[in-house]
């Protein structure tokens, strides 16, 4: 298990992920973050990590914004 989300991407990737994907239109942060997984190649079920990845992807997109 990863604990430490912060490690698992380079300067702004989650950022770049996210307007790669909301090209196609809006989403939710659930949909995005589980793109994100899929991306990161990350354990889809862990509740754990995409609570932690969901949480980190809202604050990437607040300091984006």
């Amino acid at each position: 298990m990863v604990s430490d989300v912060h490690r698992l991407f380079k300067r702004r990737e989650p950022v770049e992920l996210c307007n790669a994907i909301l090209v196609n239109g809006p989403m939710t942060t659930w949909e995005l973050m589980q793109h994100i997984m899929k991306a990161k190649d990350l354990d889809g079920d862990d509740k754990v990590l995409a609570k932690a990845l969901g949480n980190r992807l809202i604050h990437s997109l607040r300091m984006q914004a």
